[in-house]
C-alpha cells in the first residue's frame, strides 16, 4: 500500500522539525541516515533519495508529473538525485533563490524589449 507523501511530510516535521516546515531550510538530512521512517530504509544513504525527499518531490512536482508517486519515484528519471541536480532545489535559501529567480526575470524582460 503507498504511503501519502501529506502524512508523511507532517509526521516528520512533527518529529524533526518542530511543527514548522521553515525549519526543513537549515535542516541535515544525514541526520536521517539511520532512520528507518524517513531515511533510506532498505536501501543505500542517498539525501536527494530518503522516503521524507521522495514524499516531497510527490507534492512539489506530483501537478507536473501525475503519474510520480512514493512507488516509483527512486526509479530512473523520477531520481531525486536527477530533479534536484546539485541540490539546486533543497540546499539553497529559498528566499534568496526567489529572489535570484524574479531578477533573472527581470533582467530577461529588459532584453525583450
Amino acid at each position: 500500500m503507498e504511503q501519502n507523501p501529506f502524512d508523511i511530510i507532517r509526521s516528520f516535521a512533527e518529529d524533526y522539525l518542530e511543527s514548522n516546515l521553515d525549519n526543513l531550510i537549515s535542516f541535515d538530512l544525514k541526520k536521517l541516515m539511520k532512520d528507518n521512517v524517513y531515511g533510506c530504509p532498505n536501501r543505500k544513504f542517498d539525501a536527494d533519495d530518503t522516503t521524507i525527499m521522495r514524499a516531497i518531490y510527490c507534492v512539489v512536482f506530483g501537478s507536473v508529473w501525475p503519474n510520480l508517486t512514493m512507488d516509483n519515484s527512486g526509479n530512473e528519471k523520477m531520481r531525486g538525485d536527477t530533479m534536484n541536480s546539485s541540490a539546486t532545489f533543497f540546499l539553497i535559501s529559498v528566499e534568496r533563490q526567489i529572489h535570484t529567480d524574479m531578477e533573472s526575470s527581470s533582467n530577461s524582460h529588459k532584453e525583450d524589449c
